[in-house]
Parts: C-alpha cells; sequence; structure tokens
C-alpha cells in the first residue's frame, strides 16, 4: 500500500512513479559503477526500454514533431498519442498531411492530465 499523501508529485501516474524511482537507481548505479549502468542501458534500449535514457530533444515549443517525435518526448508509445489526440490533443496538420503534434499541444495536454490526476479527477 502507498502514502499518496506523501509523494511529491501528486499528479504522476503509477508508471510516471515508477519511472521517477527506476531513473533514482539509475542515477546512483551511474555513481559508483559507470560501466554497469551503461551496459544495463544498452541491454533496456535494445529490448525496447528506451525511455530508460530518454535523447535529448531539441525543440521549440512551436515545433511541429511527428508521432513518433511527440512518443520519444512524452515517453509513451506512439499508439497513446493517437488515443490522447482522440481524447482532445490536437493534431497541427491539415487532412491529408503526415500528422503532427506541435510540441506546446504537447505540454499543454500533459500538464492538463497531470492536474486532473492531482486533483483526484479521471484522466482523459
Amino acid at each position: 500500500m502507498t502514502d499518496d499523501a506523501r509523494w511529491p508529485w501528486p499528479g504522476d501516474s503509477t508508471l510516471d512513479r515508477s519511472r521517477r524511482v527506476a531513473w533514482t537507481y539509475r542515477e546512483a548505479l551511474l555513481a559508483v559503477d559507470p560501466a554497469a549502468c551503461t551496459r544495463i542501458d544498452l541491454w533496456a534500449r535494445q529490448n525496447g526500454q528506451g525511455w530508460v535514457l530518454p535523447e535529448d530533444l531539441e525543440y521549440g515549443l512551436d515545433a511541429l514533431l511527428t508521432v513518433k517525435e511527440a512518443a520519444l518526448y512524452a515517453n509513451v508509445q506512439e499508439r497513446t498519442i493517437h488515443t490522447w489526440h482522440q481524447r482532445g490533443l490536437p493534431w497541427a496538420s491539415e487532412r491529408g498531411e503526415p500528422v503532427r503534434v506541435r510540441l506546446l499541444d504537447l505540454v499543454s495536454y500533459e500538464a492538463d492530465r497531470r492536474r486532473a490526476r492531482a486533483k483526484g479527477k479521471r484522466t482523459f
């Protein structure tokens, strides 16, 4: 059983919490055994878990991202970006064009979801 009142980021989902804990352990391992940390990072990426060490993405807030880039930024699967679109995340491209997501819209959508979770509301 968890003590939700003690968690410093009230809008975090269970997955967000797990990732924060994993990143904390990763940082500790990096400090004491960088070679082991690098081996585990490589293993995780080879097994489809790129979130362990997210790539630095340098975009401005007005950048138009592909669904793949948006998923990398948000640390979710590409299909999650499509689900979020069905729930209100706007596309920044016209019908018939390749699907694009404005980074500002993605950041705003994620912030709204966290605020809703922090207030105990069902996330969209």
